[in-house]
């Protein structure tokens, strides 16, 4: 497992839950240090404390290791299916005529790119 990447989710979804390195210690029963060690990677987690992570974050465990695991695009389809439910209707169906106009775009390069290459 590599740990510096994870020790970076789990700063970034820490920062995103608005907790300060201090809170998140707190509620996971853990040193400050403890915890900035695990953040930059010089720490691998338990599995008792990871758990205790997630749970904290409220976040998915695979969303911490998706870089680890093959099912990286799944998972990444789910957080964009997360955000969409999120939205309230008249958002969604914005958010998804964006998405299909830059996915449009995106095909339009690559078969222009690849008859001219």
């Amino acid at each position: 497992m590599d740990s510096k990447n994870i020790g970076k989710k789990i700063r970034e979804y820490r920062k995103k839950s608005n907790l300060t390195l201090e809170k998140f210690a707190e509620l996971l029963d853990l040193s400050t240090t403890h915890i900035g060690n695990i953040e930059r990677g010089s720490k691998t987690p338990t599995l008792e404390t990871f758990i205790k992570i997630v749970n904290v974050l409220n976040v998915s465990a695979d969303v911490l290791i998706a870089d680890k695991l093959n099912t990286k695009i799944e998972i990444k389809l789910t957080e964009i299916t997360n955000i969409l439910e999120e939205l309230p209707d008249n958002e969604k169906e914005r958010a998804l005529d964006l998405f299909f106009s830059i996915l449009n775009q995106f095909f339009e390069y690559f078969v222009f790119k690849n008859r001219h290459s």
